[in-house]
């Protein structure tokens, strides 16, 4: 499991880049107030690469459906039992000492 994202197109900014990887794997959602959260690096759960992400928080104007590469969402504070990538596990510890997501 990962969170929706990708990677920016050629002179493309984070914020562009956020919005359409959004759209395009959550079946055309749209998202506004558009916050910077942290920035994360970890390894690429597709390639084995250090990466470094953007974690922003947003609104988004539909229930998410997956589509594009995402396969299926779930909301879930259990994460023992899925296979999440080493950086999403950073943003889950970070967004839980920050006291903005539950144990």
């Amino acid at each position: 499991w990962t969170v929706p994202g990708g990677k920016p197109e050629l002179s493309e900014t984070d914020i562009e880049c956020l919005c359409r990887e959004v759209s395009e794997e959550l079946s055309g959602a749209i998202l506004s107030n558009i916050r910077f959260y942290k920035c994360f690096k970890g390894i690429s759960p597709h390639n084995g690469d250090l990466i470094e992400v953007s974690c922003y928080f947003g609104d988004i104007d539909i229930d998410p459906h997956p589509s594009g590469e995402i396969t299926a969402i779930a909301w879930t504070k259990d994460f023992a039992d899925k296979k999440v990538s080493d950086v999403t596990l950073k943003i889950i510890d970070s967004l839980r000492q920050d006291n903005l997501i539950a144990d």
